[in-house]
């Protein structure tokens, strides 16, 4: 058996770790630094069609929309949904604009008064969106059209809009 240390009382010297080592490790690490980015990008996206009444968010800038970035009420944001309801209006195979405004204008234009406390037409200062699903949800039957209030100017807000109007 040979003793590790030695005539001078030191250890040898440890080898260093080959090339192909090194890029394993920082291929790891470089992993590992992805996934921490993009999990705090992500950690507070909800998907659209889980959205329920109250839930904060803010408006989505795509023409497609599969996410929207959740918020508390008292933290900064521009949506807050005060209307989940399907849509039960004249059939269609995909989802047409004009019919769906006509929808969200008979449902949610009273939805609205209920949950800010005034009629939309009192109340200037704000409006109203509405999400629905995607043409291939829609052809499998997802109905959901989500109404929100928003600013007019899409500004940020920090508080709830429900019952806003008898404050």
């Amino acid at each position: 058996m040979t003793d590790p240390i030695d005539a001078a009382g030191a250890a040898p010297p440890v080898p260093p770790l080959e090339a192909g080592r090194w890029r394993g490790v920082l291929v790891l690490a470089l992993l590992i630094g992805f996934l921490v980015v993009v999990l705090f990008t992500v950690k507070d996206n909800t998907s659209a069609s889980d959205l329920k009444v109250g839930d904060c968010f803010d408006i989505p800038t795509a023409i497609s929309v599969q996410s929207v970035t959740h918020h508390t009420c008292t933290e900064p944001h521009s949506a807050e949904a005060f209307l989940v309801t399907d849509y039960t209006g004249s059939p269609m195979d995909t989802p047409l604009t004009l019919l769906l405004d006509a929808f969200v204008q008979a449902n949610c234009d009273p939805a609205f008064a209920t949950y800010v406390g005034k009629a939309l037409a009192d109340e200037p200062g704000l409006s109203i969106g509405y999400i629905y699903p995607d043409v291939d949800a829609w052809q499998q039957g997802k109905r959901s059209i989500t109404c929100y209030v928003a600013k007019s100017d899409q500004s940020s807000i920090s508080t709830s809009l429900k019952g806003s109007a008898a404050q």
